[in-house]
């Protein structure tokens, strides 16, 4: 168990260097951590809107983190997802051992044990460790992940072992993921999809179904809503590809120009290769499954017979779902689904397993785990660097310190706000902050039919930016007031958004923010 200790406190410290960095989501999450200080747990209520309805977003991470007091919230959602990620490397130890040493019965007399390389490769695998904000962010991303491990745990062994008891706990937690995490929801959905494939056998998907339906009838947990509100999501994602921000991943001119701009143009290399092309972010992410790959490709009739081990054959399944979703989910008709590589985020543990067992079974030396571990070690530091990069510009004083509190004492002195925002996104932070009841918001994402996003078809020109025809906002809305951040208008304009304000009346103005009045 010393070994274990170890991991886990290489774990912490590595996770602990990633939530001190900020991320952009903090400021929506925050909103909704804020809600539940005021309302009930399972309720999507929005108060101050100026669109009817709710926001069906899952309940469970944000109203956790609403417990703590307001001004440790940050810290308490961050500090939660290196929680969730140990408890994760808890559960791996535990299995690995009783299926290394007690089921398969391996006898090694290398210097770390199966289940001590398992949760090593796995604490330190660089896909839980992404550019992308898994461990900055207070949402149910990392809680997700956990449940869905759990989930499959507890229904292998119910499923495999015929022990239907171990049915009601995967029901319990079917019902967590649904209220933990959108992203883990189609994880469990996609997974179940899969198993019944694989195993012809129709008891995976019917028993995921039965539980989102049960789910959405059960009154308070507010599964209703959750389902209702992605379904519309799908639905705009899917409508309108072009204009959410999703269209440049995997795009075919950045691909074959990519040794080019290697040359010519080193910052779009680096973006690319860490946020929009998603093979080589999943190669350098998980180079195990790179090795697993090779390996089958290699010796693929003898690896193969390896799938009669009815558990090898499980994790064959789980980690099989996860490689397809994330190649459906890499193509263009499919990008509303989501960013294709945190699909592999809920398969490392199984592709990590499967790559010990067949260490073990072939008989190859087990100082690989050491280097693999050493090579995903750097790749997590350059992943930290490149999340860090904004932070070590302003450090070194190239970058804008964003004056918000101003903004917000400046509104704090108004009245009767109806409040259109560039971004709208910043809405979010902003109503967090105000302690004006009577303020209303425009908010994205707010629905109360099937879809029910129709509005921001109407009104929004790009993900984050409205039309630029202002007497439009205060004909349909009353908006009487719009709050402006700059450094986004550059962002506006590289999507051929103009926006023009000379008809209007300025009000407030720094460094970072401009506020008009609509007349």
């Amino acid at each position: 168990m010393i070994y274990l200790l170890l991991i886990i406190i290489l774990g912490f410290f590595l996770r602990l260097l990633f939530i001190l960095s900020e991320s952009s989501d903090d400021d929506t999450h925050l909103w909704y951590v804020n809600r539940y200080t005021k309302m009930k747990f399972g309720s999507h209520r929005v108060d101050n809107t100026l669109i009817e309805g709710s926001k069906g977003y899952p309940t469970l991470p944000h109203y956790i983190i609403s417990r703590f007091p307001k001004k440790h919230w940050v810290l308490a959602g961050k500090l939660l997802n290196i929680v969730y990620d140990c408890l994760s490397l808890v559960l791996i130890y535990l299995l690995s051992y009783i299926l290394f040493q007690k089921i398969w019965e391996f006898e090694t007399d290398d210097v770390i044990s199966p289940e001590v390389a398992t949760t090593l490769l796995s604490a330190t695998s660089p896909i839980l460790f992404p550019v992308t904000a898994r461990l900055r962010a207070m949402g149910g991303r990392v809680v997700g992940n956990f449940l869905n491990l759990l989930y499959f745990i507890s229904f292998g062994y119910a499923f495999l072992f015929s022990q239907p008891l171990f049915y009601l706990p995967c029901f319990v937690l079917g019902l967590l993921i649904i209220l933990s995490s959108q992203f883990g929801l189609q994880n469990w959905l996609f997974t179940s999809v899969v198993l019944s494939i694989f195993y012809l056998h129709p008891i995976p998907l019917i028993f995921a179904i039965a539980t989102v339906i049960i789910g959405a009838i059960i009154p308070g947990l507010g599964i209703k809503q959750i389902l209702r509100h992605k379904y519309n999501h799908y639905l705009w994602y899917f409508r309108l590809t072009e204009r959410v921000g999703i269209e440049d991943r995997n795009n075919l001119k950045d691909i074959v120009y990519l040794p080019a701009y290697l040359v010519k143009d080193l910052r779009k290399f680096v973006n690319l290769i860490f946020t929009k092309i998603t093979p080589i972010i999943a190669a350098y992410s998980m180079p195990v499954l790179v090795i697993l790959i090779f390996w089958f490709a290699k010796s693929s009739q003898k690896l193969m017979t390896l799938v009669d081990e009815k558990i090898i054959f499980y994790l064959l399944s789980l980690s099989s779902a996860s490689c397809l979703a994330f190649a459906i989910t890499s193509l263009k008709p499919f990008l509303f689904l989501g960013e294709a590589e945190r699909y592999l985020e809920y398969s490392a543990f199984y592709i990590n397993l499967l790559f010990v067992y067949l260490l073990l079974e072939q008989g190859i030396e087990s100082n690989i785990v050491f280097w693999l571990v050493v090579i995903q070690l750097c790749i997590i530091f350059v992943n930290y660097f490149f999340v860090i990069k904004r932070e070590l510009l302003k450090a070194l004083g190239i970058g804008t310190a964003f004056p918000f509190k101003a903004l917000i004492d400046f509104l704090q002195k108004q009245e009767d706000l109806k409040i259109l925002c560039i971004p709208t996104k910043i809405s979010f932070k902003i109503a967090t902050e105000l302690d004006h009841p009577n303020t209303l918001f425009y908010y994205n994402f707010v629905t109360k039919d099937i879809d029910g996003f129709q509005y921001m078809k109407d009104d929004m020109v790009a993900y984050r930016f409205v039309r630029p025809d202002f007497n439009y906002f205060r004909q349909k809305y009353a908006i009487n007031t719009l709050v402006v951040q700059k450094s986004d208008l550059t962002i506006a304009q590289g999507q051929g958004i103009d926006y023009n304000f000379e008809a209007l009346n300025k009000i407030f103005e720094n460094d970072e923010y401009m506020v008009y009045t609509i007349a």
